[in-house]
Formats: C-alpha cells, structure tokens, sequence
C-alpha cells in the first residue's frame, strides 16, 4: 500500500470532516453546446477532405503503377525474339 496521506486513513479519506472536492470552471451550458456542434462539424469536414485527397492520391499513384507495368510488357515482348515470345 501507498505511504499514508497526512490527515487521511489508509483508503484516502479525510480522517475529520468533508471531503471538499475542488470547483473547476464552469462554462453557460449553451455557450458550450454552441461552439461544440460547429466545432465538431467543421473537424468532420476536414476529415473528409483529408480522405479525399489520400483517395486521390492512391487512384494517381495506381494509375502511374498500372501505365509502368504495361510499359515493362512491350519492354520485355519487344526483346524477345519471335520463338521466346511464344508458350
């Protein structure tokens, strides 16, 4: 068990009177609700264009992939002779 808290027993509590737990900030509950839905409306759209543009990003890089690949066929038909090209 952890070292004994001054003016408390061995579960944490205060050995005489109330337990004060400490008041945080305190915001107008409709303030927060007002700038929480715009704010998490704005985070879902940045989201979506962040996936848009990696979505695009793939389809460019598939497509150079593809153009590559078709490029390395002809190289490798083209330097074979006529017997080698066939099975």
């Amino acid at each position: 068990m952890l070292g004994a808290i001054k003016g408390r027993d061995e579960h944490s509590y205060p050995l005489e009177g109330i337990d004060e737990v400490p008041q945080g900030p305190r915001f107008p509950p409709c303030t927060l609700r007002e700038e929480t839905i715009p704010r998490l409306v704005q985070l879902l759209q940045d989201a979506n264009r962040r996936e848009d543009r990696a979505n695009q990003a793939w389809e460019d890089i598939h497509r150079k992939y593809l153009r590559l690949e078709q490029e390395n066929v002809a190289l490798k038909c083209r330097d074979c002779c006529e017997t080698c090209q066939k099975k």
